[in-house]
């Protein structure tokens, strides 16, 4: 089972296409180029400062032979108030407060600069949400390349294939699909689904609420369970005595413990398990 989830911030965790659209336009008007619609940043960004300013002095028509002064200067004033105008999307925070008690190592990797990553996620969610945050550093090869999901991931003592990766760019979409890793693409941010698609035709799953990427350890517990029931429905046709192999019964309260101890469900009992949320319908056991 998934013992980590390493998230992307800008269109991830929260809402910053006003942010960014703020200090980059700020610098078009220094160039004597014109401020570009907030929106259009949700394309602009994703692969880092440097390109999103480059696509922004593009469209906007500014002196290119300025770029590495824009790339700069976008750097020291994205960093003087990295929290301008972002909002933590809605859902997010508990999303995030249920995963941790499910024991999920938590961590966050963005193309945005270390300093700011950093300021941004422990002024948006704390110091203790997430065990690893990490922005571009100089030298470190950004998004979609995967070290950096890989260098997370052994900071957490987890291998890639244990680790969820959640994002909302086709740059995510890539990292997560390179990196080994369980990767969700999310339908909140900046992107559409149609370019997730494009970057990763096989992509795990799309979530369209912060709140419903729970619903993804529900519907992992169900296959479990449905698992369990055909297997024993197979073994019945083909014994005179269940009794002589292991109840079914009993043979799913020891699956749901463990998927206890995986963080997937709560603690079920013999007693209870009739009960359980996670009980299939009787006509799925007899298929």
């Amino acid at each position: 089972m998934y013992k980590a989830c390493i998230f992307d911030l800008d269109g991830t965790l929260a809402d910053t296409v006003e942010s960014i659209a703020n200090v980059a336009n700020q610098i078009l008007e220094r160039f004597g180029a014109p401020a570009q619609p907030v929106e259009d940043y949700k394309y602009h960004a994703g692969d880092g400062g440097n390109v999103l300013m480059e696509r922004c002095m593009k469209a906007a028509g500014a002196d290119m032979s300025r770029l590495e002064e824009g790339q700069r200067l976008y750097r020291e004033i994205f960093a003087r108030d990295p929290l301008y105008k972002v909002t933590v999307f809605d859902g997010m925070k508990e999303t995030l407060k249920e995963l941790k008690q499910r024991g999920v190592k938590l961590a966050v990797l963005s193309n945005k600069p270390h300093e700011a990553t950093y300021l941004a996620v422990t002024g948006l969610f704390g110091s203790d949400t997430f065990e690893v945050i990490q922005g571009l550093e100089v030298g470190m090869k950004k998004k979609p390349d995967p070290s950096g999901a890989w260098k997370i991931a052994k900071k957490l003592q987890v291998e890639p294939s244990e680790c969820m990766y959640v994002g909302d760019t086709n740059t995510d979409m890539k990292t997560g699909k390179a990196a080994g890793m369980y990767t969700i693409g999310v339908l909140w941010g900046f992107r559409e689904r149609k370019e997730l698609e494009e970057a990763f035709k096989d992509l795990a799953d799309y979530v369209k609420q912060p709140r419903k990427m729970w619903n993804l350890f529900g519907d992992m517990a169900r296959a479990l369970f449905k698992f369990g029931r055909h297997f024993m429905v197979a073994l019945k046709a083909g014994m005179d005595s269940l009794d002589s192999f292991m109840g079914a019964k009993n043979f799913e309260t020891h699956m749901a413990e463990i998927a206890n101890k995986n963080g997937i469900l709560p603690p079920i009992s013999d007693e209870d398990f009739e009960d359980t949320m996670y009980q299939l319908p009787r006509e799925d056991i007899e298929k």
